[in-house]
């Protein structure tokens, strides 16, 4: 019977070791894989920030591109309506200034060519032409806008009208020349 107990006692011991000895290597081998884990979340944490750094870098390049790009066009385009504005008073510019008027968009100048002859006494009404002129720089083609413009013009789908308001603010116009069926 002592056999037997020292026989259990010896299994009881056994199984605490090997629990001893299973938990110990559970345990070890739970906090290497947690090492690993975080390992391998530090790796990845630190490969999203180095890319969120390269966007960042690449977004604040763009946006730099973009702004210095703005700033040209808008140069380029003041310079172009600085020099639709003084275009009349250069050399080769076929009418007389002071017969130019500017008005910018759809066309740059309406010229009532000969106006200032006529007003002056040195001219007549059939020698006055209303000439629509827009300025182009370089290569620049007219915009669809403006050719529609154009081909009104050459049509004949011209027309003059005299608008009257009377004194309760009524508005009358009566049209001269061109008239749409």
């Amino acid at each position: 019977m002592e056999q037997v107990i020292w026989l259990f006692v010896g299994l009881i011991i056994g199984f605490l070791v090997a629990a001893l000895l299973v938990y110990w290597f559970l345990g070890w081998r739970e906090k290497n894989l947690i090492q690993r884990y975080e390992l391998r979340l530090r790796q990845m944490t630190e490969q999203y920030e180095a890319r969120l750094r390269q966007m960042e870098e690449k977004h604040r390049q763009e946006v730099e591109q973009a702004r210095r790009q703005s700033v040209e066009q808008s140069r380029h385009t003041i310079k172009g309506q600085i020099s639709e504005q003084l275009v009349p008073l250069l050399p080769g510019f076929k009418f007389f200034p002071a017969d130019a008027r500017f008005i910018g968009h759809p066309i740059d100048y309406v010229v009532f060519h000969g106006y200032t002859d006529l007003r002056d006494g040195n001219g007549g009404a059939d020698q006055l032409e209303v000439v629509l002129v827009d300025i182009k720089r370089n290569t620049a083609t007219l915009t669809k806008e403006q050719r529609a413009i154009m081909e009104a013009v050459r049509a004949g789908r011209v027309s003059f009208q005299v608008v009257r308001v009377d004194e309760q603010g009524n508005v009358q116009s009566h049209t001269v020349g061109y008239r749409k069926a």
